[in-house]
């Protein structure tokens, strides 16, 4: 039996989150200018056999703004959150820069976090294709992002009637991005990306030692497929999926697809209890 998913947000932490089904729990973390919704159609899929939890990152979605901009204190912000909702052990699902923060939660919270997948993950900045050119600083500056806002307004407008339930695409399911994202402070996004810059896991991705999918695309314009076969090479127990056609946000994107992949992970290496 699959269930809508319903909001709540944590006195002690003041996150908002997004939650559905019953059994082992799931928690997903969303990538820079996302929010907890993107993985709503995810959530409705795995909650026939877990139970999933999506959390908005301070300043997104409906989280208030944060004045720690750092990716260590995000991952005990999630740890925190999962404390209060009583959540352990965890599968957990990263996405792009929620894909650095809950490699940093399972290195210090190895109890908490039984597997990992990784969809996409920043995991080091100067590997990124914007990072090749700008190795020191993320490309777009506050200025940068305020402009961005005021030219995409009316995608974004149009991205408030999409649906979270869809059946993916790319120009429907990009407005609602744009929406979610055109409600950001610029500041907000600026900080964001310089912590990402400064946040490179390197040498500690070989001491991960939970389970990991990793998972891109091989037509994404954000993360290189070779990044992910060099942290593949890195991780002890990674296993290595890139698809064809997939660009960034698979789950949002391609969400058939992207559900039957995690599903038949999640399933493969963790059997919900009967």
């Amino acid at each position: 039996m699959r269930n809508t998913p319903t909001t709540g947000v944590l006195s002690t932490t003041n996150v908002h989150y997004l939650a559905a089904g019953v059994g082992p729990p799931v928690v997903l973390l969303h990538g820079l200018a996302a929010f907890k919704e993107i993985w709503w159609s995810t959530i409705v899929a795995l909650s026939g056999s877990f139970h999933a939890v999506a959390f908005d990152w301070p300043g997104h979605g409906s989280s208030p703004v944060t004045d720690d901009y750092d990716f260590d204190a995000f991952a005990q912000l999630a740890a925190a959150s999962c404390a209060a909702l009583a959540l352990g052990p965890i599968t957990l699902v990263g996405h792009s820069m929620g894909g650095n923060i809950a490699v940093r939660l399972a290195l210090t919270h190895p109890e908490l976090v039984e597997r990992l997948v990784l969809v996409a993950p920043a995991l080091d900045a100067r590997h990124l294709r914007q990072g090749r050119r700008h190795a020191d600083r993320p490309p777009y500056d506050e200025r940068a992002f305020r402009l961005l806002g005021r030219m995409l307004w009316p995608v974004a407008l149009y991205g408030r009637r999409v649906p979270h339930n869809h059946r993916g695409g790319l120009f429907r399911p990009a407005a609602r991005r744009f929406h979610y994202a055109s409600r950001m402070q610029p500041r907000v996004l600026h900080q964001y990306s310089l912590a990402l810059w400064r946040s490179s896991l390197g040498e500690l991705l070989r001491t991960i030692k939970q389970p990991t999918l990793l998972l891109g695309g091989a037509r994404d314009p954000l993360v290189a497929p070779q990044q992910l076969r060099e942290a593949a090479l890195l991780m002890p127990h990674a296993e290595l999926r890139i698809v064809p056609g997939w660009l960034h946000n698979p789950m949002d994107e391609r969400p058939a697809e992207f559900q039957a992949i995690l599903l038949e992970y999640l399933q493969r290496t963790h059997a919900p209890a009967t």
